[in-house]
């Protein structure tokens, strides 16, 4: 159902989720709603004929997807609109739409019915299957307007302004987030979306500031609204008077400044050689000196190739997924060992930890199931059998793995790194790193994802080289609530104490086996909770690189001590609202400019 427009011009502030750090302010672009179904449509009276009519609009849908996905500027984007093409053209759902018809559906009610059938079963199954909703409903929409003849609905702007462009959606699938232009697209505000979606997250790696759950802003906003947003606050103004507006202005510029000394900004930057080109000192640490490693998290060889030329310490975070999803059979280890060499020999000498395939359950592969047969779904994929827990029932491919890990390890002279991603107990911990190293790599760490390995990080620790903790899934699984539903936002937020005190306890345990712990997943990129995590004694932070400089900067602001003060006004705090407020309480003001 179409929103309904407020009258006039009214100035009105709305409060979302911030999910990418930054001030934007520009005319709004609204993404408008989706064609539906043609209610004055007749019963089929002819399947044969009428599935004829869809299955030519299915393949122009996916023609255009996979156009689209040639034309990408970047491995991610490419794969995520080739996903959905490969979306548009699946057989279950052309069985599912003639099954319709056949029942006597109109042509866009059948594929209406049809890929809603589809988001119920992949809404039961959550985790990543959950992720792919946004996708049916981008394939559903653009079937339906196909078949309507009427223009299909993605994300535009204007070329020619002299005002940035704010994007205004419902909600937004992570290939078109991928797409996004931050030259074009200064700013994103959802009236849906989640606070750790693929959407948000690809905002996050772009640079773009971006609320979700701005409830309103369709209602609120027209095309040419002007708009100011606070991606670290969550806060949206839509037809901001003047003061808000120069403010924005202001702290725009004051962000820039501090980042660095007025040149344009990581976030502003169209590329990583123009971030690194206004980074004079590229390490960070604290104002008393302690240094602080800051990495990045990439998914492909490409995105690492970006990295490395905006001056980061190293790679936190390799997601060797790319290399097994979206296709029919395993990659041999030639193909791997290519993809890996490729990545470290970008950074030439600066570390990369590289994580072993974490698929199975909610990102099942169609060619691996745990018993060595057919991929098949499972009813509760987020306890299912995933990351190491699918290594260890297939152990060809994790030996495929390793052994291709091992020749780039040879072959680049770089300090490779590989880690587990899901392990619960010491047992999988003994196992994956005695197989890591009799493969030839010296260094065999495990992710911190689960509350059972973050009890026992000590015992854990003693076996395991070194530890990376991923903030999304201990939140999720700390705190019982899935990741990928926006309604549990405030749950999943990284500063709820139980997750803080998750974090905690993990270094602390790497304390006592002397060995590091780092943090790889994206709560590493807020400046604030950075402060937070060198306080409890975290050296080795990964993020998207783009968020580097605001992270940077924070940590120049603060002494150690000053870190430790903030980081215990968050443990002692009740709420993940008070313990942000906490921390910041304690922060230099300047900070305020930087989130």
């Amino acid at each position: 159902m179409a929103a309904t427009r407020i009258s006039g011009n009214e100035r009105r502030v709305l409060q979302g989720i911030g999910v990418s750090s930054g001030v934007a302010y520009g005319c709004a672009r609204l993404m408008h709603e989706p064609p539906g179904v043609d209610e004055g449509e007749p019963a089929c009276v002819d399947p044969q004929s009428d599935m004829m009519r869809v299955r030519a609009a299915m393949a122009a849908v996916a023609a255009a997807l996979r156009e689209r996905s040639l034309r990408a500027a970047d491995d991610m984007t490419r794969a995520m609109l080739a996903a959905g093409a490969r979306l548009a053209e699946d057989r279950g759902l052309d069985k599912s739409i003639m099954k319709r018809l056949s029942a006597g559906d109109g042509v866009t009610r059948a594929v209406a019915n049809a890929v809603d059938g589809y988001i119920e079963r992949f809404s039961k199954a959550g985790g990543m299957m959950a992720e792919r909703i946004t996708d049916l409903n981008v394939i559903r929409s653009r079937l339906i307007a196909e078949l309507r003849g009427l223009p299909v609905v993605v994300p535009q702007h204007d070329a020619v302004r002299d005002i940035p462009v704010i994007l205004v959606a419902r909600d937004l699938a992570p290939a078109d987030a991928a797409a996004l232009d931050p030259a074009a697209v200064r700013g994103l505000v959802l009236e849906e979306g989640g606070a750790t979606g693929h959407t948000a997250i690809l905002a996050a790696e772009r640079g773009i500031p971006a609320v979700v759950r701005a409830h309103g802003v369709l209602e609120a906003a027209a095309d040419d609204s002007r708009i100011v947003l606070d991606g670290g606050a969550g806060e949206v103004i839509v037809n901001p008077d003047s003061a808000d507006w120069d403010c924005a202005a202001e702290r725009a510029a004051r962000r820039r400044a501090l980042l660095h000394g007025g040149a344009a900004c990581a976030a502003d930057a169209t590329d990583a050689a123009d971030a690194a080109a206004d980074v004079d000192d590229s390490s960070a640490m604290t104002a008393d000196g302690c240094r602080i490693l800051l990495n990045a998290n990439v998914g492909t060889p490409a995105e690492a190739e970006e990295a490395a030329l905006a001056g980061v310490d190293g790679i936190g975070l390799l997601r060797s997924e790319f290399l097994f999803l979206n296709r029919s059979q395993a990659p041999t280890e030639a193909e791997q060992a290519e993809a890996y060499t490729r990545a470290v020999h970008a950074f030439d000498g600066r570390p990369v930890a590289v994580r072993t395939f974490d698929a199975g359950a909610d990102k099942p592969l169609a060619f691996a199931r745990s018993d060595g047969g057919e991929a098949s779904a499972m009813s509760n994929p987020a306890l299912g059998v995933r990351g190491i827990r699918l290594g260890m029932r297939r152990e060809d491919l994790l030996d495929t793995q390793l052994a291709a890990l091992a020749d780039a390890y040879r072959a680049s002279g770089n300090c490779l790194k590989v880690m587990a991603p899901m392990v619960a107990t010491v047992q999988e911990t003994q196992w994956f790193v005695d197989k890591a190293h009799a493969a030839g790599l010296p260094y065999a760490g495990i992710m911190i994802e689960t509350p059972a390995a973050a009890v026992q990080s000590a015992s854990l620790l003693a076996v395991a080289d070194f530890a990376s903790i991923g903030t999304n899934d201990l939140a999720q699984y700390t705190m019982a609530a899935d990741r990928l539903d926006g309604s549990l936002s405030d749950l999943l937020d990284s500063w709820q104490p139980a997750t803080l005190r998750m974090i905690r306890m993990t270094v602390e345990g790497g304390l006592v086996a002397g060995k590091p712990v780092g943090v790889c997943g994206e709560a590493a990129g807020d400046p604030l909770l950075a402060l937070v995590f060198a306080g409890f004694g975290i050296r080795s932070l990964s993020m998207a690189w783009r968020k580097a400089a605001a992270v940077r900067s924070a940590l120049r602001l603060h002494s150690l001590a000053d870190c430790q003060r903030m980081a215990q006004a968050a443990l002692n705090a009740r709420s993940a609202t008070e313990a942000r407020q906490s921390a910041l309480a304690l922060a230099d003001a300047r900070l305020r400019d930087v989130l």
